[in-house]
């Protein structure tokens, strides 16, 4: 007779953050170790609370940058910040809780965002100033924070 496995379950429901693997993409979690887009090809990865994802792209002077985001599971309740060159926030989510609207506290006049939970995400970046973009994903945190709260996505981005 084996042993029932319900404590070590319960204890993966208490530290859910803990019991996911980390993608492959670890560690990208600032700007400085950001993982490196290519233009068309998908990135499968996965977004912790209190461990963002953070992703770069070169694109020229004069094109559109497209960020696009489905999702693969888990709690789907991003929140985004995207930098230009210089560093310069481009658009940046009103900080919340997952139940709180999905709405910018700063967006710069270059970006469309559009999209929301349950159908994905879309950043369009009418790109000024040739050099890196970054985006950087973050899972918001929720009503109780008991648990940590993860989301399985897939990204693309494209020059246009």
């Amino acid at each position: 007779m084996t042993k029932p496995r319900w404590p070590l379950l319960a204890l993966c429901l208490l530290l859910a953050a803990g019991c996911r693997k980390d993608d492959a993409l670890e560690p990208n979690d600032t700007f400085e170790s950001a993982t490196l887009l290519t233009p068309g090809s998908e990135r499968l990865a996965s977004v912790f609370q209190n461990s963002p994802d953070v992703f770069v792209l070169e694109a020229p002077a004069g094109k559109t940058l497209v960020f696009k985001l489905s999702s693969r599971g888990g709690e789907d309740c991003p929140e985004f910040t995207l930098l230009g060159p210089g560093e310069k926030t481009l658009y940046e989510d009103a900080e919340g809780f997952c139940s709180d609207p999905w709405k910018a506290r700063k967006k710069d006049a270059s970006v469309q965002a559009s999209g929301g939970r349950g159908s994905g995400y879309e950043f369009r970046v009418g790109v000024k100033d040739a050099g890196k973009y970054y985006l950087r994903i973050q899972e918001r945190r929720q009503a109780d924070n008991m648990l940590g709260y993860s989301w399985d996505y897939a990204l693309t981005a494209q020059v246009e």
